[in-house]
Formats: C-alpha cells, structure tokens, sequence
C-alpha cells in the first residue's frame, strides 16, 4: 500500500499532527476504551477495555501498551510531571492487578 492510499485513509505519516489533532485523537481514543459501548435500556456504559481484558493475558498487555500510548502522548503535550507519575502509577497498578489476576488464574 502506497503512501497516497495511507493518506487517503486518514494515515499521513508524512507531516506530524497538531496539538488539536493529537489532543482529538487521544480523546476519541479514550471514549473507545471507556465508554464506546451501552446496555440497551439501561445507562451502563463500557468500553473496548473491558471486551479486551476478557482474554487473559494477552487483553491485559493490549490495553496496559494502549494505556502507555496515552501517558506518552499527554507527557510529550505537556502535562505536569505529578500528573504524567499519577497516571503511570494507575497504568502500572490496572497492569499488575490484571498479571497477577491471570496468573492466578491459571494455577488452579
């Protein structure tokens, strides 16, 4: 695939984004894994997250590397340090809890 057929769906690689294309992204990517989906007849929402981290192991790495995406792109956008650790440290915590969840799993 040529770079013009990139381009013609939404991947330019060649020009970097601006700060509004990268901010509208990481937010549509964010409504993706959280809240993309719904029960019918009910307000429960739920994301990609939650269908991903049904398969063990490997839906947890999935989403902690998606996580890490976000933590890079709002750290190279200027969020504070304290803000960019708190998120590490929430990324970090879902990533083990779901390790040692499968792990446990896996031993009985």
């Amino acid at each position: 695939m040529s770079t013009t057929q990139f381009r013609d769906l939404g991947f330019d690689f060649s020009r970097t984004a601006s700060r509004s294309e990268r901010i509208a992204r990481l937010d549509a990517l964010a409504i993706l894994l959280d809240t993309a989906f719904f029960v019918p007849g009910t307000n429960i929402r739920f994301g990609l997250d939650a269908l991903i981290g049904l398969v063990p192991g490997i839906g947890d790495a999935i989403t902690t590397l998606m996580s890490l995406y976000i933590v890079r792109e709002a750290r190279e956008l200027g969020a504070p340090r304290h803000l960019v650790a708190r998120m590490m440290w929430n990324v970090a915590l879902d990533g083990i809890v779901g390790a040692c969840l499968c792990w446990a799993t896996r031993s009985t």
